[in-house]
């Protein structure tokens, strides 16, 4: 490598630390647990998560300058498990990403069930056979329930009939016995004149014979 890049890279290198050093200069300045301590949760989580990548990407990069297969070291892992904490602060701040155009095509959805179901003729023949057996089993019940109502109907008429045709042979022998009753008192009442008049007459006719006599 070109020694002057190499002084470029190491330049750089310096300048980077120093602005390091800068932003770090609040938190070493002071307990790194009164600085957390006046932060909100959320900021609160993300330095603690900051602090730890930053810590594991520093042995990291240590172990990899000495020639270390660093992905094999449990390092490693420990990044990854540091990144899915990035992925739930995110989510927690943020929300979950809303995907756009995540519409339903129902000419393709319908297409796959028309190919799913067809060619199961088993299926449809038990399905018509079962609707049928349900419609016939419906329509005897409907005719069924017209036949009691009708019935009902029916009978209900009837026992009116019987009961007018009761109430008015009632009647009717109550009159005829007003009639017969009437026609005895009228018989009654001239056989009581008759009689009256009888003795009335041979009341009479001894009193004339009485005197004829004198």
């Amino acid at each position: 490598m070109d020694t002057q890049r190499v002084l470029s890279h190491i330049e750089q290198l310096d300048d980077s630390i120093d602005d390091l050093e800068e932003a770090l200069e609040p938190l070493l300045n002071a307990a790194f647990s009164e600085t957390t301590s006046k932060l909100p949760v959320l900021d609160r989580a993300k330095l603690y998560v900051t602090v730890t990548y930053t810590i594991e990407s520093l042995l990291f990069s240590y172990l990899r300058l000495n020639g270390v297969q660093a992905k094999d070291h449990p390092v490693y892992q420990e990044l990854n498990r540091v990144k899915q904490y990035f992925e739930k602060i995110k989510l927690a701040e943020h929300g979950p990403e809303k995907r756009e155009n995540m519409s339903l095509n129902k000419a393709a959805a319908g297409r796959i069930l028309k190919h799913d179901l067809a060619g199961n003729e088993r299926y449809d023949l038990e399905r018509a056979e079962r609707q049928a057996r349900e419609k016939a089993q419906a329509r005897m019940k409907l005719e069924q329930l017209n036949k009691t109502a009708f019935s009902e109907k029916a009978t209900v008429p009837t026992k009116r009939q019987g009961e007018d045709k009761s109430s008015s042979e009632e009647e009717s022998s109550s009159d005829s016995d007003k009639k017969a009753r009437n026609t005895e008192r009228t018989l009654s009442e001239s056989d009581g004149k008759k009689t009256r008049k009888k003795k009335r007459s041979r009341g009479s006719a001894k009193k004339s014979k009485a005197s004829s006599n004198d």
